[in-house]
């Protein structure tokens, strides 16, 4: 006997197919955020390998390098005074040196007001050291006020600086859907392991303009207001760095979101007004003319520097340094103006560059000055390459300046430097 067959009506199979529509969009849903997954766990594992490198250097500086002498993080020098909250073993000292940034910021984090007049004496320039107060008085704020513990506070704050450092430039990647991988690249910059182990500001800096440039990206102009106020309060630079954001928006006659963006600069601007009334102007100088000149005179000084420097390995590495500094100059530029249509990168380039080519022999003559100031333009670099994966050259560049950052750290650690 034949099987009867069961026929099924039009309307029966239009209703059967609208039953499976939201599983089909279900499943489609589903693939397309396993990439998302994907990333975000990447993000993840960026930043805790992030966090395991700085935290293995930083612990072992201390352990092994630095024997357990907090103050060495500092570079504290014989010559200047030091801070009179401030006891420090005379072989923890840098015989015969002025000492370095880091002990300037350590005597304001010490005294944030400045109310001993020996704090003032510690510093070598009292006004222009103290417009740089958000560092230090992030220090002082951590250590609830223990001076026993500001040094240590003051290295903790550049560790985490630059462990999300990396975390904010990976959320750049993230953002596209691409890989957070190259995040690490911010590793490579070697001002950036200069000022963790000489604990300078520049870190803390670098981090506040990221947030404002990714703040940028996503047009959060208030967001991007409240980044610049804090930079502006750790480094002064990033008054005009950041500042210059403002300018494609006025050229796009949106003045509503330039000034939004301005308003960022006030508290600085209110703080430097202070420390004219409140510190005297003996010792003091603006640090313009200290540092800049005319254009390329301190690019060239540096060049007969280098020509005329004894051979050795000190030189050798300052010479390679500054030149492979030069060519990354090149290459930032390159960038920024593929980007130029979004106007992120290229005003804050432009800026950097600017300063690169009126930099005096002040800032030019030490690798440790130059690789530090000009650290944020390497990072720029990564930026650039986080809004642009087609941007082939800057992986190997920053590669080649992770070999710099190794040759350093290493050097510091084991007391050449």
């Amino acid at each position: 006997m034949q099987g009867l067959r069961t026929r099924v009506r039009p309307e029966e199979c239009v209703k059967q197919e609208r039953r499976l529509w939201p599983t089909a969009l279900h499943f489609k849903i589903m693939r397309n955020k396993e990439p998302a997954k994907t990333v975000c766990r990447g993000g993840r594992a960026v930043g805790l390998a992030a966090a395991a490198l700085v935290s293995a250097v930083v612990l072992g500086s201390y352990g092994a390098a630095f024997h357990g002498d907090i103050h060495r993080f500092f570079r504290i020098g014989a010559l200047l005074p030091h801070s009179p909250y401030l006891t420090v073993e005379k072989e923890a000292l840098a015989d015969g040196e002025l000492g370095y940034d880091g002990q300037l910021f350590l005597a304001i984090a010490l005294d944030p007001l400045l109310l001993n007049p020996r704090s003032v004496a510690a510093l070598d320039n009292p006004r222009y050291r103290y417009r740089r107060i958000a560092f230090p008085l992030l220090g002082y704020a951590l250590a609830l006020g223990q001076r026993a513990v500001v040094p240590y506070a003051l290295v903790i704050v550049n560790a985490f600086a630059f462990i999300g450092l990396v975390v904010v430039v990976s959320r750049l990647f993230t953002a596209r859907n691409e890989s957070p991988l190259p995040a690490l690249l911010v590793l490579a910059v070697p001002g950036f392991w200069v000022s963790l182990l000489l604990t300078t500001a520049d870190l803390l800096a670098a981090l506040l303009l990221v947030l404002a440039l990714s703040a940028c990206i996503r047009k959060k102009y208030w967001e991007v207001a409240g980044w610049y106020a804090l930079a502006a309060l750790t480094h002064e630079t990033l008054l005009v760095v950041i500042g210059s954001l403002a300018i494609p928006l006025l050229l796009n006659k949106r003045i509503k979101q330039a000034a939004i963006l301005s308003l960022g600069a006030i508290p600085c601007l209110l703080w430097n007004l202070f420390v004219l009334i409140r510190i005297p102007a003996a010792g003091s100088t603006s640090g313009v003319f200290e540092n800049f000149a005319l254009p390329g005179k301190g690019i060239a000084d540096k060049f007969f520097a280098v020509c005329q420097a004894p051979l050795g390995l000190k030189g050798l590495f300052d010479a390679s340094a500054f030149a492979f500094l030069c060519l990354s100059f090149c290459l930032l530029m390159a960038c920024a103006w593929r980007e130029r249509r979004r106007a992120i990168v290229l005003p804050c380039a432009l800026v950097y560059l600017g300063f690169f080519l009126f930099a005096k022999m002040q800032i030019l003559s030490y690798y440790l000055d130059f690789l530090r100031v000009f650290a944020p333009a390497l990072l720029l670099l990564v930026v650039g390459l986080a809004m642009d994966s087609k941007q082939r050259l800057i992986k190997p560049v920053l590669l080649v300046w992770s070999v710099v950052s190794l040759a350093f750290v290493g050097a510091y650690s084991l007391g050449f430097i």
